[in-house]
């Protein structure tokens, strides 16, 4: 449609255009014979006069009228300017279609990067609390076996002071002489024996 508007206004120019390079030839002479150009050589591709159509240069030569030259030239270039222009609409319809993919790529590109920085942040959570809650999980049990493991240590402390204060007495009581007293230590060893069956540990 744009190809045929610029058509429609060559044409409108066309009169006035052959106008113009009318009244531009008749100024224009021949250097050699000082005539008006009038006529176009279609193999030396230049202006000529009426006189240069007998020289020897352009014998056997085809000859058009300088304005219908004209005019054939003013046509083809109004037929490849709308050719142009019909293809420079393609390239910008092109142009406009890839800026849009080259857009949208990037809105997707930028969602999906967000997307993914937002489940791994989630998932760094997760895992956060998940460390959290076994270690605290491992304290407590800690805790527990800890506190056992103290109260047997403090039971066998008790029980090592207690058979130690019974050793020091029958140490003691050996070093008497009298011999009463050792019936006194044989007591006390059976005394002892019996403590040490009572409060010895599972």
């Amino acid at each position: 449609e744009k190809a045929q508007r610029v058509q429609q206004g060559e044409k409108a120019r066309k009169p006035h255009q052959e106008q113009k390079s009318h009244c531009a030839l008749e100024s224009q002479q021949c250097l050699e014979h000082k005539e008006t150009l009038k006529l176009f050589c279609q193999e030396d591709e230049i202006a000529i006069c009426a006189l240069c159509v007998v020289s020897p240069k352009h014998s056997d030569h085809s000859f058009l009228s300088l304005q219908e030259e004209i005019s054939r030239l003013w046509d083809k270039l109004t037929e490849d300017s709308s050719l142009l222009e019909s293809r420079l609409k393609d390239i910008k319809g092109l142009q406009n279609e890839q800026e849009q993919n080259i857009l949208e790529m990037q809105t997707t590109t930028l969602s999906l990067e967000q997307h993914i920085t937002s489940e791994f942040a989630k998932l760094h959570q997760l895992l956060q609390d998940k460390e959290q809650n076994l270690i605290q999980q491992l304290k407590e049990e800690a805790a527990g076996i800890l506190g056992k493991m103290e109260e047997n240590l403090s039971d066998i402390k008790c029980r090592c002071s207690i058979i130690q204060d019974q050793l020091s007495d029958i140490q003691l009581k050996m070093q008497l002489e009298d011999p009463l007293n050792f019936l006194m230590v044989r007591h006390l060893s059976c005394s002892c024996t019996t403590v040490n069956r009572i409060s010895s540990p599972n």
